[in-house]
């Protein structure tokens, strides 16, 4: 089933063409030629050959740009993106072909039991693919079931680097899982001489024994409770905080008060972890696995929205993105600071106290 691209009007997110199938091998999605080209600025002289009215007669000369090219999608001629020497250009389709191969050759993959979720933005710049190993759930909750997935991702437009990840997700939102601590499989590579997605997507047969160690994680999450309290000061010390020069200044009062300098806090966003918390709470409990969940939904749901009071007193609707954001380039950057908060002292010192 084929989406076309639509727009959220409120916010203006753009969002992906998206494939949804079963068919490991239906790679038509990426199938399409790129090229390298080499681009070239028009610049407009006199044409001192014209001997009649001199002054009146100019003629374009293009001259080509060094040490840049065009990356040009062959079937509609449209620039994809603009590099310098270094930049390697690695075909969607070479990446997805490799991917396939692999997934095939892992004891997760059954055919009959995968569900492949294929999604492009930006005239086909950016590329992510996804698969659901339906073959291998397991129960967290009474109303909650983890599944393994695989998503990769590449571009063509340097937005990006090559990324494959591999774990366990929940199946009952479809939240992107981004790992902290021991992950399944994670790799990432820049687009140079030097990449080797071969290798990457080859490594994903190795994630089926992290699967089953990393269940056991999150049984520990959901029978870890935390106060409201740690919930804030975790978010505020990890993904709602600034990068500032004055945090080394500061640290060892920061140790002794905890963060209350506004200025190193985004305090629009940690309000919105909070609300999402409760949320999240109202059917997990006060527990770690309920902050992990409101971690994951931000990662996911670029466009979300919710009700706050303003600086002046005002009950006002803030969004949790800026308007026209690229839904693919926001959720990467997402997961990467979920990553680093799952991998945080904080987060283990959490963790630990079951």
């Amino acid at each position: 089933m084929t989406n076309t691209i639509n727009t959220n009007d409120v916010m203006g997110v753009v969002k992906p063409i998206t494939n949804t199938h079963n068919n490991i091998d239906d790679l038509s999605f990426f199938d399409f030629k790129v090229e390298k080209r080499p681009l070239f600025f028009e610049s407009t002289e006199k044409d001192t050959s014209v001997h009649i009215y001199p002054d009146e007669f100019h003629a374009n000369i293009m001259t080509e740009i060094k040490g840049k090219h065009a990356v040009v999608r062959a079937d509609t001629n449209q620039c994809l993106g603009v590099h310098g020497r270094t930049y390697k250009i690695v075909p969607h389709i070479d990446v997805y072909k490799r991917h396939a191969e692999s997934i095939k050759n892992s004891s997760a993959y059954d055919p009959e039991q995968i569900e492949i979720i294929d999604q492009l933005w930006d005239k086909g710049a950016k590329a992510r693919r996804t698969i659901h190993f339906l073959n291998h759930t397991k129960r967290v909750s009474e109303s909650d079931v983890v599944t393994m997935r695989s998503d990769t991702f590449n571009s063509l437009d340097g937005s990006f680097a090559f990324q494959v990840f591999s774990g366990m997700y929940r199946a009952l939102c479809l939240n992107t899982l981004v790992f902290g601590g021991e992950k399944f499989y994670h790799s990432k590579q820049k687009h140079t001489s030097n990449i080797n997605y071969a290798s990457a997507v080859s490594k994903i047969a190795n994630s089926v024994d992290m699967y089953n160690r990393d269940y056991d994680k999150l049984c520990k999450w959901r029978d870890t409770k935390v106060t409201d309290e740690q919930v804030a000061m975790l978010f505020a010390n990890t993904i709602a905080k600034r990068k500032s020069e004055s945090t080394t200044v500061i640290k060892d009062a920061l140790k002794e008060e905890g963060v209350e300098l506004k200025q190193l806090i985004n305090v629009k966003l940690n309000d919105f972890l909070m609300h999402q918390y409760g949320k999240e709470k109202e059917s997990l409990g006060g527990t770690l696995y309920a902050v992990y969940n409101a971690l994951t939904h931000w990662s996911t749901h670029t466009d979300s929205s919710w009700e706050r009071t303003n600086t002046k007193g005002e009950t006002v609707t803030a969004y949790t993105s800026r308007n026209g954001s690229n839904v693919g380039s926001v959720q990467i950057e997402r997961e990467n600071k979920v990553r680093t908060c799952l991998d945080s002292d904080h987060w283990h010192e959490l963790s630990a106290v079951a």
